[in-house]
């Protein structure tokens, strides 16, 4: 009976454990016929923003870091290398990936749903297609590209959009502070370490339209910019007209963008007493406005987020309930309030006291102010050539074309790609690069600025400031060397070129090179003067010079014809444009007899750019002084001749209080040329000119 009982007991466990082993998913019970086949060494891109890597397959996986300990986000086209596949508990498929990030090259996992595959294809020689890229006008180094796309979707259409406007000359107005933004938490090189961006003093970044984002660097501009790199199945989607076709859309594509975000299958009111899906809103809507129900779609989730948590579509904030916005049209930080305060309050303006009303009149919103003017892609959306260039913006996250793009594609399953005859327009610049602008990838800090830098025993010229970076000093013929000192806001940056420096006769140049800890360099130049200082012109010492015209005896009828202003109760020289040279500005001077001089406000003479400050001086055939005028150039309240995001960051300090201007830069910070002081209009002022909304006039 014992051993029978004993026998029973053991086959009864036996069972159990049987029970339990069925009940493991069959993936983790059997991980070899799961594990997916996924080809050595494959190419892919990122599909998605701040995409979390993690060390192992799943999400109960660590995140893998950094050496700072943070962990490691990737974004939209950021190209890897996919080295095989595995499966987490929930039988989810993840990557194994290698890829470049900071310096360094990392090995991860990532969800395979945000990986596309680059597919390799073998191009076979079309003479038709490299007829119609020749008639198109593509430049060679889009071709490549262009070919691939062909191969694998021939009924595609690629139409080249050539703009006038050179390539450079767009770069620098997409450039400007505050124009394009990036999440803070990305690499440092993504993001500007321009004045007004970048704090130097404390190593941290401003924020604009909230604290979390600040301005994108020259670099990430310049790529996002270059369409050239967006030529792929899946990114060139930012490229696709936005315009609503019967012929291609469908309620089915719809539900494939919205796949796997808050508006999968769920239902709202359609405020006619009945219901529809989210899909079904978005597919009515296109038909109504004419904007592309793709679009709209991927619109939503790029602005409120694939899991619909904004507080923009909650209907619960605090004062503005029952109100909705969901393309987050209007949010923008102002007035002291927060990007979704200004949202709502806009959505109460236009009445979006539902979730239909915002979603159909929102894009009524988007296909009247964009779509329908021209700026009919989701680049162009972004990058606008429309009436003013640069400054009618739908967005101003710098990666929302590409990452939009990504969540357009997903609308479209391969079959349909292949068998829809879509449209692409790709824009052409002029004297665009030779080759495809490639995406920073150093971090670490931007800082490369001086502290402190001194010759001993002689002053400079201008003072030191860690945003000059050209300073003269003149020393005797007998000196043989000067010691330079140095020291750097940053201690991780590295400081060459300072130290005893041994002087020629005649001019000598010292560079001092500023390396930050992500590898940007910033350069000084010092000007040393070695000779005899007795041949040097006479001309008041710095401090010295006289704020009103200053006339000498003997010095009656001294005649100066320009086009310039000369107030000569205050003494004062306006009408000059900003980046002026000083030879190009003495080419518009003549006087009755003797020279003019453009000098430095210490008194040495430029031969750079006029600025506010320097003195234009005029002297007579005996080189005696007849006239002296103080250049003002409103809007260039710090003195380098040029109307920069520093001068917006002066006139800020000033109004509040913190610095104040006096003298030549107090009279150019009235921009808008009213006389009534320094005021919040002479900043709008500022602002508009930098954005080349609107000229300061001179």
């Amino acid at each position: 009976m014992g051993k029978n009982r004993l026998g029973r007991n053991i086959r009864r466990i036996i069972c159990a454990l049987c029970v339990l082993f069925m009940l493991v998913p069959v993936w983790v019970r059997y991980p070899q016929f799961f594990m997916q086949e996924v080809s050595a060494a494959q190419n892919g891109k990122v599909n998605g923003d701040l995409v979390n890597v993690r060390v192992g397959a799943g999400t109960s996986s660590d995140y893998l870091r950094g050496p700072d300990g943070k962990k490691i986000q990737l974004n939209t086209n950021h190209e890897v290398t996919i080295l095989g596949g595995a499966n987490a508990s929930d039988g989810s498929l993840w990557y194994q990936i290698s890829f470049y990030y900071g310096g360094a090259t990392y090995t991860g996992y990532i969800h395979s749903e945000f990986i596309n595959i680059i597919n390799n294809v073998t191009y076979v020689e079309d003479a038709d297609f490299e007829s119609y890229l020749n008639a198109q006008g593509f430049p060679d180094s889009y071709k490549n590209a262009l070919r691939n796309l062909h191969t694998q979707y021939p009924k595609w259409t690629f139409l080249a959009d050539h703009l006038n406007y050179d390539w450079n000359v767009v770069l620098d107005n997409q450039s400007l502070v505050g124009r394009n933004l990036v999440e803070k938490n990305n690499i440092s090189s993504w993001k500007s370490a321009e004045p007004g961006a970048y704090d130097y003093s404390s190593g941290t970044w401003y924020g604009f339209d909230g604290a979390n984002w600040v301005a994108a660097s020259r670099e990430l501009v310049a790529y996002c910019l270059d369409p050239r790199n967006f030529l792929d199945s899946s990114s060139v989607f930012q490229f696709q007209k936005l315009a609503y076709d019967a012929n291609i859309h469908t309620l089915t594509g719809v539900e494939s963008v919205i796949s796997n975000t808050f508006m999968a299958g769920t239902s709202i009111s359609d405020d006619n007493g009945g219901t529809m899906t989210y899909a079904q809103a978005i597919f009515f809507s296109a038909q109504i406005t004419g904007v592309s129900p793709y679009h709209l779609a991927s619109r939503i989730i790029q602005e409120v987020g694939a899991n619909g948590s904004s507080p923009s579509i909650s209907g619960s904030v605090a004062g503005y309930e029952g109100l909705y916005n969901y393309y987050n049209q209007g949010a923008y930080a102002h007035d002291g309030r927060s990007a979704v305060t200004n949202g709502l309050i806009y959505a109460r303006e236009k009445g979006w006291t539902s979730r239909f009303k915002a979603v159909a009149q929102g894009a009524e919103y988007i296909g009247k102010n964009y779509i329908n003017i021209g700026q009919n892609t989701l680049y162009y959306e972004k990058f606008d050539f429309v009436g003013t260039p640069y400054t009618h913006q739908y967005m101003t996250n710098i990666l929302a074309p590409s990452s939009e793009a990504a969540n357009v594609a997903k609308g479209y399953t391969e079959e349909m790609r292949k068998n829809m005859a879509l449209i692409f327009v790709i824009p052409v610049f002029n004297n665009m690069p030779a080759d495809a602008c490639q995406r920073p990838t150093g971090d670490g800090s931007p800082n490369n600025v001086l502290n402190a830098l001194t010759v001993d025993g002689y002053n400079l010229t201008p003072t030191f400031s860690k945003f000059t970076y050209e300073y003269d000093i003149i020393v005797g013929k007998d000196v043989a060397s000067i010691n330079v000192a140095a020291s750097t806001l940053d201690s991780s940056a590295k400081l060459e070129g300072a130290g005893n420096i041994g002087l020629v006769e005649g001019t000598n140049t010292i560079m001092i090179k500023v390396t930050a800890a992500n590898g940007d360099v910033r350069n000084y130049t010092l000007r040393v003067y070695r000779g005899d200082t007795s041949t040097l012109p006479n001309i008041n010492p710095p401090g010295t010079t006289p704020s009103v015209p200053n006339t000498p005896s003997g010095v009656t009828n001294y005649q100066i014809i320009t086009n310039y202003s000369l107030d000569n109760t205050n003494g004062y020289i306006t009408g000059i444009q900003p980046e002026t040279s000083a030879a190009d500005f003495l080419k518009g001077i003549k006087t009755s007899e003797g020279e003019a001089y453009v000098l430095n406000p210490d008194g040495t003479i430029n031969a750079g750019i006029v600025a506010t400050g320097n003195q234009i001086l005029f002297v007579d055939k005996e080189g005696k002084e007849a006239r002296r005028y103080t250049v003002i150039i409103y809007g260039d309240t710090d003195g380098d001749g040029k109307i920069t995001s520093l001068d917006l960051l002066y006139i800020k300090r000033h109004i509040l209080q913190v610095n104040t201007l006096s003298g030549a830069y107090l009279q150019a910070a009235d921009a808008d040329r009213k006389y009534d002081g320094v005021t919040s209009m002479d900043l709008l002022y500022l602002k508009r000119h930098i954005l080349a909304v609107t000229t300061i006039q001179q």
